[in-house]
Formats: structure tokens, sequence, C-alpha cells
């Protein structure tokens, strides 16, 4: 059975100060690695300005930090919206960025 978990990145707050930015980077990988198991999907809606490359910038962080990311995901882009699902469980992180807040 697919679960579908909702992450809103709908916030202007989000994608105009780098700090609240970071912050919704690391929550958002933590959400995959923790909670998305095979062949579910998470559903990642984004602002509707600048679409494309609040898009491009999505996926460039989860390619930069998920090492093995296209082995593992597969993504549909509709409007604003990504739908990421997992298909394998073999990637890992390139950093333990999921650790910072316990610093």
């Amino acid at each position: 059975m697919k679960n579908t978990i909702e992450i809103d990145g709908t916030n202007d707050d989000i994608w105009n100060f780098d700090g609240a930015r970071a912050n919704w980077n690391i929550s958002t990988l933590t959400v995959i690695k923790n909670n998305l198991r095979l062949d579910d999907i998470c559903v990642i809606k984004l602002p509707t300005y600048n679409v494309d490359n609040i898009i491009n910038n999505v996926l460039a962080c989860f390619k930069y930090f998920i090492v093995d990311f296209d082995e593992n995901f597969t993504f549909e882009i509709n409007n604003n919206t990504i739908e990421l699902t997992r298909v394998d469980d073999k990637e890992y992180y390139k950093i333990d960025i999921l650790n910072v807040n316990k610093i």
C-alpha cells in the first residue's frame, strides 16, 4: 500500500531567507530519510511564483545530499508540486546533516 506524505513549502519566508530555507531543506530531508518507505509518495507543494527555479533548487538539494538519489527515487513535477516516490532504500546521505540539531 502506498502512503502519501505531504510537505508544504509555500511559505514565502522559506524562499526569502537563507536560514529558513536551510531549515526547511533539513526538515524535508529528514522526512524523506525517516518516514518515506518503499513505494510511498512525498508530495511537496511549492510557491507558484518563480516555480521552475524553486523546483530546480529543491531537486538539486536532494541530488546533492542524497547519494544515489536517482536509483532510489523517481519524481514527477506537476505545476508547483513535486511528487517524489521511493523505489529503493539503498541511498545514503553525503553528510550527517540530519543530526545538526543534536550539536
